[in-house]
């Protein structure tokens, strides 16, 4: 991360302000200072958390046929097709009597009992 103290960044859906930058070899300890209501300190680890510099509420405009087909490429590339994607990351034991129905559905089933 190439920035400046006290540059607006995002991180974990907030807003914050660097104040601090520690570098390493393969990573960065970002200490920032919240700009909340109650003010807050954190320190962070990138690149293990996401952190995005905040532009300068500058709208960019884009096509309308570019921003569907990012937000369609978004959606295919999210889950897969036909695919069981919330039963794949749940922690739950799945019985042959709860799936086959679903799989059912998938496949075009309009009546499952």
């Amino acid at each position: 991360m190439s920035t400046r103290l006290g540059a607006l960044v995002t991180v974990r859906g907030e807003r914050w302000r660097l104040a601090g930058i520690d570098r390493y070899e393969r990573c960065a300890v970002l200490t920032l200072d919240g700009l909340g209501p109650t003010p807050a300190r954190m320190r962070v680890i990138e690149p293990f958390d996401r952190v995005s510099i905040m532009g300068r509420d500058r709208v960019v405009r884009r096509r309308r046929r570019v921003v569907l087909r990012r937000a369609l490429d978004a959606m295919v590339q999210a889950r897969p097709a036909l695919g069981l994607w919330t039963a794949a990351r749940a922690s739950m034991d799945l019985h042959a009597y709860q799936l086959e129905p679903a799989l059912a559905v998938l496949g075009g089933a309009t009546r499952v009992l």
